[in-house]
């Protein structure tokens, strides 16, 4: 049984790459993930037949945004990045903002940021809505404005809006079609959807770490022709669509592909257009992507390390962990963040962070920081912790110094 495209609703697919991958235990998906194109289309999704219940449950209960030192995509907009990431969706959108009066939504809120700069740009009927209850409530603190916590889904809102905003939450929804026909049911006639997801045309520009844009959250994958496609799918008018650009912690640039979908019914419905930009672009990244863990694979190291300690545990761990146990290497898990001690993967459960200090090491055991961004705060925080308890640490090396 497979999953049908989430934008065209075609039974048919190419398989385009399967990541093995050894997600947590408890999560929906911890298994391989399967990559595949629509044959209608030219769609890229995940093909797993995990339920948008099971999905919804996971955002509610282990939201990452929950915790204000977490660095990720969609965040609550603390970081002078994330204010200036959050600006330039508000400019994709403004145009559309005929009075200051005008209601907005923001689904997927997390602590409120892109609602902040609606505010501060002088818009007064703000709404937000986050399945977590702390990042909910958070935002409602933050901006003043009234948030809905729940599923979009499964939360009854009477009102209409004139603009609903979806800025890095659509990639993470199963059943596109219902959630789409609820977005046209809250919108306002003449009213206009803000979509804004990883941009899938331009994965191969920069590869934050292999496969990263093919994890156990984002389950589809998004270009500026994609929006068009699914406008046309429901009889809807793209008004806008487009890519954006901008800066995360590591000092990278970041693409984000956005589309503005407006609430008003064309005559019929429209022809899908082949998407031949983000064909080209997912088989480049999924072979450089290739080859950066077959180094890791081959590096020396493996031939006289005895135990790997795996410190941060995170989407990378997770194609990580899977090639580590394929090799047979012994390893322990470890994670700063109290949400995920605690859990478990391969039935290895993942140990407080500072307990790392507290281990019986051997010669040539080693501690891996599994973190691109955090490496640097990581390493200062193992060290303080083995200089509190006098020891000396083993090896720490990065990830990225394996997979290059």
């Amino acid at each position: 049984m497979k999953r049908d495209c989430p934008i065209c609703n075609c039974k048919n697919s190419y398989l385009i790459e399967t990541v093995e991958l050894s997600g947590y235990d408890e999560h929906p998906i911890n298994g391989p993930y399967i990559l595949v194109r629509c044959a209608k289309c030219d769609f890229h999704y995940c093909n797993t037949l995990v339920s948008q219940r099971d999905l919804d449950k996971y955002y509610s209960e282990s939201s990452k945004y929950e915790n204000l030192k977490t660095i990720a995509m969609g965040g609550g907009g603390n970081s002078e990045l994330e204010k200036k990431r959050f600006s330039k969706s508000f400019n994709n959108v403004k145009r559309f903002i005929k009075h200051k009066n005008i209601s907005v939504l923001d689904i997927g809120c997390a602590n409120g940021g892109l609602l902040e700069v609606f505010k501060l740009n002088g818009c007064g009927d703000l709404s937000g809505l986050d399945p977590s209850p702390a990042c909910a409530q958070r935002a409602k603190a933050n901006t003043g404005c009234f948030v809905f916590q729940g599923s979009f889904l499964e939360t009854d809102i009477k009102k209409k809006f004139d603009i609903i905003c979806l800025t890095h939450v659509l990639e993470h929804v199963i059943d596109v079609k219902r959630f789409v026909l609820k977005l046209i049911k809250s919108l306002k006639p003449g009213g206009y959807i803000y979509i804004e997801c990883p941009d899938s045309s331009k994965y191969h520009r920069v590869i934050h770490s292999p496969f990263q844009e093919f994890n156990t959250e984002h389950i589809n994958h998004f270009s500026p022709q994609d929006y068009c496609n699914l406008a046309n799918s429901f009889g809807l008018i793209c008004a806008s669509r487009g890519s954006i650009n901008f800066k995360i912690n590591t000092g990278d640039q970041y693409f984000a592909s956005y589309g503005i979908i407006k609430n008003s019914p064309k005559k019929r419905l429209g022809k899908f257009k082949p998407n031949l930009q983000s064909r080209r672009s997912v088989l480049k990244y999924i072979r450089a992507s290739s080859r950066s863990l077959k180094t890791f694979e081959s590096n020396p190291i493996w031939r006289d390390l005895v135990k790997v300690y795996l410190y941060g545990v995170g989407q990378l761990s997770f194609k990580i962990i899977f090639l580590l146990k394929k090799n047979k290497i012994k390893y322990r898990l470890y994670d700063g963040d109290p949400r995920n001690t605690g859990k478990r993967i391969n039935n290895i459960v993942v140990e407080d962070g500072q307990a790392i200090a507290q281990v019986d090491f051997q010669p040539n055991d080693t501690i891996i920081i599994a973190s691109i961004i955090s490496y640097e705060p990581i390493r200062a925080n193992i060290l303080s912790w083995f200089n509190s308890v006098g020891t000396p640490p083993p090896k720490i090396i990065s990830i990225n110094e394996l997979l290059k």
